[in-house]
């Protein structure tokens, strides 16, 4: 294509890339990432010098040989590199699939193969995963970290001029991000997500819900490679706000770095804000300029807000669902009190927002109070990589069935009950796993609950709760148990609690709840029986 080809391409359509690019034309001085390391160093990045070094690096994947259409696989944490890498890709029309590098290495290798990458990325803190792939016709390279200048000299791009825009004629069709979700029984989904939905829709509703704004200063921990991590990251670098990459995920650097960088948000599990507000550098933590906290995956303990509302009164809360076959649209419910949350219901995750319909149906279809959570909107996703037929059983009449089951109630308020296939099918009855987690962590003594369903002969699945206790307390699980029979029905008590050091979670510091149950099942006579 011509270079005035090109520009008039350019001027009618509208994607993630010309948003970005739009940002660093008007506002080349602001602020686009800050990344801190443990040691306490800091290096910023303003949106003009961070777009010289992405079309730096567009021009180096292009004599590489990427091309329009291709995947980009990145192995990496959270890191300057991965968002520059990132930001080319889709500058060029290319896919990025993020691969999580905790992973074994054939779980690494399947995604990389499943998901078609013609480019790697590999950290050169993994080298296993680069050794592995030695021989694999893609092309691939690994920088390193340790020394931040001598990164973009191992992708060999520092001789490189800025230059002027990528001509390439990305369209909003083309597909931004591959996005691999955990399946329950079987490898995992990868999500196609296209530049539109959230040109057309994620990102508009989320700035209309004031979930983000151009002034944030964004407190960033979620990893990358999911698609709460690179996609709250494309609507944040879409909107003009300020990232702040931490470094670390312990509370105490975290609460530093809020201090330090005069971050107003961010996003994280109720496992996260537990074990921030548990420890010992909380009470004199400075979060004045925090504005919002937002929290996702789970069920917030009231002991924990309690903890932060009266530390810091003046911050306002979210709750949010979301899915990654949405492009993370989902519904978000706002409170700055205990008293603020509808019916006192902790499993509230608020109303849909703006670009989302919702139904709530029964197993025929039919619109109920209670059923499975059924959504369309422009973010939907183009479907599942290179499996049609699970496409088809979740895409029906234009319809997502999201797999999750909640309560909807006549102001329109969703509740989240459970995932379909954590329901525990117990006697004859269906119990919520979420309820029953958040009764045992009202407790004073429990800092983090998981509720499963377990092989009965009697029950067909018996209730089975893992607890891990706070901080210098002792698990009375006789009182426990007496909490649980005030609270709950008798077939939604748990037959059985054990008590853990820790629970299995991801990199979001959601509970892994396979793993739950894989651990259940190993215990011995050593654990405890409630009834």
């Amino acid at each position: 294509m011509t270079t005035s080809a090109h520009l008039h391409a350019r001027i009618g359509r509208a994607t993630i890339g010309d948003a970005f690019r739009r940002n660093a034309e008007r506002r080349p001085g602001k602020p686009a990432i800050v990344v801190l390391d443990k040691q306490g160093n800091r290096c910023e990045w303003t949106y003009g010098a961070l777009n010289d070094r992405v079309n730096q690096v567009a021009r180096w994947l292009t004599e590489a040989g990427a091309r329009r259409g291709d995947v980009l696989a990145i192995v990496a944490p959270n890191c300057e590199v991965y968002i520059v890498l990132y930001l080319a890709a889709l500058k060029l029309g290319l896919a990025t699939t993020g691969v999580n590098p905790a992973q074994s290495v054939d779980d690494v290798c399947w995604q990389i193969d499943h998901a078609g990458a013609r480019i790697i990325a590999v950290h050169g803190d993994h080298p296993e995963v680069r050794d592995a792939l030695a021989g694999h016709p893609a092309v691939r390279f690994t920088w390193d970290t340790a020394d931040p200048r001598a990164d973009w000299r191992l992708l060999d791009v520092a001789g490189l001029p800025a230059g002027p825009e990528p001509e390439t004629d990305v369209s909003e069709d083309d597909l931004a991000l591959l996005s691999y979700t955990s399946g329950t029984t079987s490898r995992p989904k990868g999500v196609r997500i296209k530049h539109r939905s959230y040109l057309l829709s994620t990102m508009p509703a989320l700035l209309l819900a004031g979930y983000i704004g151009p002034h944030d200063r964004y407190m960033f921990i979620k990893p990358f490679y999911t698609l709460a991590g690179l996609g709250s990251l494309t609507s944040l670098l879409m909107t003009g706000a300020t990232i702040v990459l931490p470094g670390s995920r312990k509370p105490d650097h975290v609460l530093r770095a809020i201090a330090a960088e005069r971050v107003t948000k961010f996003a994280q599990t109720p496992t996260f804000f537990a074990a921030m507000a548990q420890h010992e550098d909380f009470a004199s933590a400075d979060l004045s300029t925090v504005e919002q906290l937002h929290s996702y995956g789970g069920v917030l303990s009231r002991d924990t807000l309690a903890r932060f509302i009266a530390k810091a009164p003046h911050v306002r809360w979210a709750s949010y669902w979301g899915q990654s076959e949405l492009a993370q649209l989902g519904a978000i419910g706002w409170f700055a009190r205990l008293e603020d949350i509808p019916g006192g219901d902790l499993r509230w995750i608020g109303r849909p927002t703006s670009h989302l319909d919702v139904r709530v149906v029964d197993e025929h279809g039919t619109d109920a109070e209670v059923g499975e959570l059924i959504c369309r909107s422009p973010s939907l996703m183009a479907g599942y990589h290179r499996d049609e037929e699970r496409t088809q059983r979740v895409l029906t009449g234009g319809w997502l069935r999201t797999g999750d089951v909640v309560r909807i109630d006549a102001e329109g308020n969703l509740y989240f009950l459970d995932r379909l296939g954590d329901v525990i099918k117990t006697g004859g009855m269906n119990v919520s796993s979420a309820e029953v987690e958040s009764v045992l962590l009202e407790s004073e003594h429990v800092l983090e609950a998981a509720v499963v369903g377990m092989p009965d002969e009697y029950w067909a699945e018996a209730v089975t709760a893992a607890v891990v206790g706070k901080p210098g307390t002792r698990m009375d699980v006789a009182a426990l148990t007496a909490h649980c029979r005030e609270r709950l029905a008798g077939f939604k008590r748990p037959k059985r609690i054990v008590v853990l050091a820790e629970l299995p979670k991801d990199a979001q510091g959601k509970i892994r709840k396979r793993e739950v149950r894989d651990l259940l099942a190993r215990q011995d006579d050593e654990s405890t029986s409630t009834e």
